[in-house]
Formats: structure tokens, sequence, C-alpha cells
């Protein structure tokens, strides 16, 4: 009796159809592409809606939109938020080569110590952020409007590397970027090797003076790709400003198909990278139809499942008026009265608030960029003052901010960032509420617990404890040099202490005897389902703004 054989194009089925159902493995928080090839030609790819929903081991289920990537390709990008099975069906009601793909992806644990999930705000402290993973989140943010711009003829991007290393070295977790921006108005052209606008690539097809704003210039977005990458696996936030008016921009109508374009296209493409937040626009007090402003941050919200952080930079009056109790935080610009600022801010709403722009550090070259500058030490001073009047953070040096980047030789000011953020790491500070200015000094304080207190002026400083059960030790550190210097213990009462760093600004710090308190991960945030997203699939983008 002859052995029962299978034949070899069988068997060879049989490993194919085995192989195309294993599962993908992707660690948690990671992007992993799906690509789609789609059946006809359309008019315009850019155009055709696609999606997939997500099924989660948890009853997750995300619906995340597909963008046009060239070459007949349509991609959706997902990053699991939860450790086990994903079940994906994708949706395309224009091409049936898009739609009905059907596919497993198992995720397993994150191994990367610089990745922690989405931003969020901390459910338990609403004035301040959290990681997904319930890792904290100090914001020491960084302008590089321009960043992008940064080694688009190399996929390598080495300069692009030594830039953010050295902005990650020096503590900074927050860039405060472009998606796109064409020039500045004070230093028009190619005016030296760092000015970078124009930069060398559009984010439309043709350019600034003849634009098609019906298509994206692929090139610009998968160089765009890499810099959110690069930023992403430093740990770094990618705050995206989705427009900018005064920088030359040559912008779609708004509410046209092709301004709807723009802004789906962007949430599309970036929503997954766990380290994107979403800003309306850079100074969006030039734009003055209120009610424009508010249907992209609705469709904003709308379209990204992940549920990434928005915010609006610098447009108080329709902060003061409540427009923008949509948004997650409160992104400022303040060039004087720093802390009243932010503790009148802080009084209007709950929420975290970043003062984005208050002072330009002095560049070590003299090159063209704006003309308002200071000198380090009164930059360093005015990013203290907004940390102890309860806000966040967001430094500027002239020469890496708008068109130029040039971080070498590097300004004096970075290494006194990188002691800041090494003394708020150390210290509770969200379990502390600014008490203002008194006696010549910001002080934040969790009564009787702990205390950060900012003499700008060093010299002796006054103070009262309160509450405290006993003793807390106290120790001065010096700003500028990271020196600390005990300062011995304190009970409550009424205190002078003189600082041993005479009339430099100075930090007094006071905690109990057990120490900081040790940071306990809250119960992990799942992003619940998305069902507002299927009103976009079945109506179209113009209902899901409404």
């Amino acid at each position: 009796m002859k052995a029962f054989q299978i034949p070899m194009f069988v068997l060879l089925g049989l490993v194919a159809a085995i192989v195309s159902e294993a599962a993908v493995q992707v660690e948690e928080y990671h992007v992993h592409e799906l690509t789609l090839r789609g059946s006809k030609d359309h008019p315009n790819d850019f155009m055709v809606d696609v999606s997939a929903i997500f099924d989660g081991p948890n009853g997750e289920k995300l619906t995340i939109p597909g963008f046009y990537d060239g070459k007949n390709a349509w991609k959706v990008r997902f990053s699991p938020v939860s450790v086990g099975e994903w079940r994906y069906t994708t949706h395309c009601e224009a091409d049936v080569g898009l739609h009905g793909k059907r596919g497993t992806i198992e995720c397993i644990p994150n191994t990367s110590s610089n990745i922690h999930g989405g931003l969020k705000i901390d459910p338990d402290h609403p004035r301040h952020f959290i990681y997904e993973d319930g890792t904290r989140y100090f914001l020491l943010g960084f302008e590089a409007d321009w960043i992008w711009a940064l080694d688009m003829s190399d996929p390598a991007i080495p300069n692009l590397r030594k830039f953010v290393d050295a902005i990650a070295a020096h503590g900074f977790n927050h860039i405060v970027m472009n998606a796109y921006a064409h020039d500045t108005s004070w230093a028009k052209g190619k005016s030296n090797p760092w000015d970078y606008g124009p930069p060398e690539m559009y984010a439309w097809k043709g350019t600034n003076q003849k634009p098609d704003h019906s298509r994206m210039n692929l090139r610009f977005w998968r160089h765009y790709d890499r810099v959110i990458s690069c930023l992403q696996e430093k740990g770094i936030t990618a705050h995206i400003m989705l427009r900018v008016y005064n920088k030359m921009v040559n912008w779609p109508k708004n509410g046209s198909p092709e301004d709807d374009l723009y802004y789906k296209y962007i949430v599309a493409r970036y929503q997954a990278f766990s380290n994107v937040t979403w800003d309306f626009s850079k100074e969006a007090h030039n734009e003055k139809d209120a009610q424009y402003k508010l249907a992209v941050i609705k469709a904003t919200k709308k379209l990204d499942a992940y549920d990434r952080l928005v915010t609006v930079h610098d447009d108080n009056r329709n902060y003061d008026n409540g427009n923008y109790n949509i948004c997650d935080f409160r992104s400022d610009q303040q060039h004087s009265k720093w802390g009243e600022t932010i503790l009148a801010q802080r009084k209007a709403r709950t929420w975290p608030v970043v003062n984005i722009e208050y002072g330009y550090e002095r560049g070590v070259d003299k090159l063209p960029t704006y003309g308002v500058m200071q000198d380090w030490q009164e930059v360093l001073r005015r990013t203290y003052e907004v940390i102890c009047a309860g806000g966040y953070p967001n430094y500027y040096y002239s020469n890496t901010s708008w068109g130029l980047i040039k971080w070498e030789p590097q300004p004096p000011g970075w290494k006194r960032y990188r002691i800041l953020k090494d003394f708020f790491d150390g210290v509770n500070y969200w379990q502390m509420a600014p008490k203002g200015r008194a006696n010549g000094t910001w002080v934040l304080a969790n009564e009787g617990k702990e205390y950060v207190i900012f003499a700008p002026k060093g010299g002796t400083v006054r103070f009262t404890v309160s509450l405290a059960a006993s003793p807390l030790r106290s120790e001065w550190l010096n700003i500028y040099t990271g020196e600390k210097v005990p300062a011995g213990a304190v009970s409550n009462g009424d205190h002078a202490k003189k600082s041993p760093f005479g009339s430099q600004p100075v930090l007094l710090h006071l905690e109990g005897s057990n120490g900081p308190v040790p940071i306990l991960s809250p119960p992990k945030q799942t992003p619940v389902a998305t069902e507002r997203l299927l009103r976009y699939y079945s109506a179209g983008w113009k209902e899901a703004k409404a």
C-alpha cells in the first residue's frame, strides 16, 4: 500500500497560509505599519478614506485612519496600548482592494526605557502630566521650530541625531516644533549656512509660490517620519504646531477640501507615535476666526484614536472666554509678570499651564535672528519663576529657534537646565502647590512635608514652616553650578537663612526625614472605544468637524 503523499504545491500553500496567519509581534507603545494596496485608479489618491478597526485584549476598540504614501500604497499606523492579541479589519468604501483585510498583531512588553506610552493628564493631580504607563513627566520644553529641516537629503539624519542628543543630554524632554514653516521676516532667504528658511522641501506638491495643496509632498513627510521617530527613541515629546501664521507659509484656504486634507493627513500619519501632542498653531491669536480654530481642534480630537493631548499656543482671549476648555492644557506666551500670570491661569482652571515663550537666550555666535534676546542668567531666572509659580517652562535659544539651527558651540545656559531637571526629578513637585510671592521669594509647598523656595536675589531667605510633624531637612542648591550645601534642620515657625552663594539666585529645599515619597504608578489608562470616528468614515470629514 502506497504512503499517502501531499503534493508539493499543496504543502507550499499550507505553509504560506500558516505564515500569513501568524501574528506579527509588536512592542507595547511602538509603531507598527500596515500597508494596503488599492485595486483601481482614483482621481486623487490622497482623498481616499481608509481606516482599520483594532480590537484589543481588554475590550479596546481603536478606529485608526490611514493615509496615502505613494505607489498605490495606503498605510495605517498602529501602536498597541496593552499586551496581548489585537485583531484588525480594514475599511474603505472607495476601493475593494483596501477593504476587509484582516489580521492579528501580538503586543509584547515594551523594552525601551525611553518609551512610556502617550502623555496624559494625571487624574489624581490634574495640574500635572503623567505617561500612560504611570511614569512621571516633568515637562521641560525646548523650542526648535525648524528641527525637521535638518538632513532633508540624508536618511541617516546625522546632524539631527547630534542635535537631539545634545538637547536630551541637558534634560529637555519636550520639543516645540512646526509641522511646516517657510521663512522669517527678519532674515529672509539663506542668510547663512545655519538658516533653514526656506527649507529644502515643501510640505505639498509644487512650491510655496505655486502650491498644489490637493497633494502632499511624500518626500517631505517621509523625512518628517524620521524626525518624529528619532525624538521618540530619545524619549522626547514632539509638540507639533499644526499651523503658524507669521512664517510666510502659503496655506490652503480655510475650510476648503485641501485644508481638511492637510489636518487629516498629519493626524493620520502621526497619531500612532506615543510621543506626539497637538497644538493648533504657534501664536494662534493671529487667526481671527474662532469657529475655524474650534472646528480644527474638534476634528483633530475626533480623528485621533489615541486621544493625544491637544493645546493652543498663545490665544488668551479664547482661553479666557472658555472656548479652549476642549483642550487638555494651556500654552501661553508671557514676557513679564511670569509668576503672577501662571498663578492667575491656574486659578481660572485646574489643568497644566505651560509658558511656551518667555525669553530667548542670547546666541554665542551673533547671527541674524529675532532681535529680542536675554543673557542666560535672566532666562534661567524666569524659568525658575515659572516653575515655582506652578507652571511648566519652554526654553528658547536664539540660534536654534525659528529658522536657525546652530547649537555648537553650546550656549552656557544649557548645562544649567540639566541641573534644574535633575533637581525637580528628585522632588515631589506634583504634590506641591504655589504659595505665590512672599518676602521676595517664590514658594512651592506641600505644607509640613516639603518646600521648594526660589530666591531670585539670593541673600537672606525668609520663610515660614507649619504643620511639620518633625523637623525638616534643608539644603541649598546653586542653580548655576549644581553645588548643594546643607542648611540644617527646620521646625515649625518663621525662619531666616542666609544663602552661602551671596546675591546669586538660589533654591532652598526642605523635606521630611523620610525623604521623597516613592512614585507609584496608577492603574493604566486605556483608550476608550472611539465610535465618534465612525461618523467620519460614514459621513465624511465635513460632518466630523461639526
